[in-house]
């Protein structure tokens, strides 16, 4: 007779178990935790850099007062020609 896998002899028995180990997760968020603090100080250093930019523009443009003229003051165009007229 062949022996089946219900036989209590035949049966591996499960080894000790290893205990888990909390470094792999302090060192998940220690890595997640220095990635966000780069990102925050990444950000905030292009925030500083575009706003040093958009002040050393605006100081340094000319500002037109009469770029857009009121309707008034524009002069008017001549009329187009229709094509069944001469």
């Amino acid at each position: 007779m062949m022996p089946t896998t219900s036989d209590p002899a035949l049966r591996a028995e499960p080894g000790p178990r290893r205990p888990h180990s909390p470094r792999h997760g302090r060192r998940g968020r220690a890595v997640l935790l220095i990635a966000l603090v780069l990102v925050i100080a990444a950000g905030d250093t292009a925030f500083a850099y575009l706003g040093t930019l958009a002040a050393t523009f605006d100081a340094s443009t000319q500002k037109i007062a009469a770029a857009f003229p009121q309707e008034s003051d524009r002069p008017r165009l001549p009329r187009p020609r229709t094509a069944g007229r001469r």
